[in-house]
């Protein structure tokens, strides 16, 4: 009954929109090639190190290509939009099994975006859906990177705007009572204030939640602390607030990012062993973090 539901709000939606007497399309494209000439030690972009740096020689030279190519498809008065983007990224000439060999045989198409962005109709102000993959900013050094999800922008006058966001970073499909593994999701509420037309201020809260079987120990280690690397293995509940924004007065200008992070991590193995030597023990952790940053130009 609930899919059925769903299915017909989304046909009532479609059609609310009305029908297009025209439509337009663009297509862009990124293509990258980048060549590093020499270096004597290539072994300082590996991405697991033991915290040492080699002091000997490690010499080498390649070139790498990545390519992106974006699909925009919308109705003439803007209300209905789709996008759809693929890369190929960071295949080095010769490299086996992506396609830089002879030949060029490999696997290597990605898609990067698949969303829709929707005006809310019979709305006169700004208020849309952006629904699928898609680029996702909740502050540049908390969350910026593509995800799955649903994003409602509002604007409802030229002071006010507002975000709403429900992402899924992990899911599991449940198919018994007792499920081992549960989602986890990604819930955001941001308020942008512009007070003049050089300043703007922002003010933002997310909550990350998911949940793992009690008899699970997940894992976390010093290099793998980011949440999408443990999503559908640690249980755990994030949440962070913030104030963002900027203002110029001239050639002056100043940026600021103030957040606040709190939270926890049950059952889980925190695994410093590389560095300790010691063995880790499954143990519940609070979580208290704050950030600070200021530019001045």
């Amino acid at each position: 009954m609930k899919k059925i539901t769903l299915l017909a709000a989304c046909l009532i939606l479609l059609g609310a929109v009305g029908p297009a007497a025209a439509a337009e399309f663009e297509f862009h494209g990124d293509m990258n090639n980048r060549f590093l000439l020499y270096t004597n030690h290539h072994d300082w972009f590996a991405p697991e190190q033991q915290g040492e740096i080699n002091d000997g020689e490690v010499n080498e030279t390649y070139g790498e290509l990545k390519y992106r190519f974006w699909f925009n498809a919308s109705t003439n008065d803007g209300n209905v939009k789709g996008t759809y983007a693929v890369e190929i990224g960071g295949i080095r000439f010769g490299e086996d099994n992506v396609g830089g060999r002879f030949s060029g045989d490999g696997v290597n198409l990605e898609t990067r975006w698949a969303y829709m962005d929707l005006q809310l109709p019979g709305v006169a102000t700004e208020a849309r859906f952006r629904m699928g993959l898609q680029p996702v900013t909740v502050n540049e050094f908390l969350w910026q990177e593509n995800a799955a999800g649903v994003i409602y922008n509002g604007q409802p006058n030229d002071f006010l705007g507002y975000q709403l966001a429900w992402i899924r970073g992990a899911d599991d499909l449940q198919r018994d009572l007792e499920p081992s593994i549960r989602d986890q999701d990604n819930w955001l509420l941001r308020l942008n204030f512009m007070p003049g037309e050089a300043t703007q201020i922002g003010v933002f809260g997310l909550y990350q939640t998911g949940d793992v079987d009690p008899a699970n120990n997940g894992t976390i280690t010093p290099r793998g602390y980011l949440v999408k690397l443990f999503a559908d293995e640690v249980d755990h509940q994030i949440y962070t607030i913030g104030v963002d924004g900027g203002t110029e007065a001239g050639a002056f200008f100043v940026n600021w990012n103030l957040m606040y992070q709190g939270g926890e991590f049950k059952n889980v193995l925190f695994d410093d062993s590389d560095f300790s030597g010691a063995p880790p023990a499954a143990r519940n952790y609070d979580l208290q973090a704050y950030f600070g940053e200021v530019d001045l130009g």
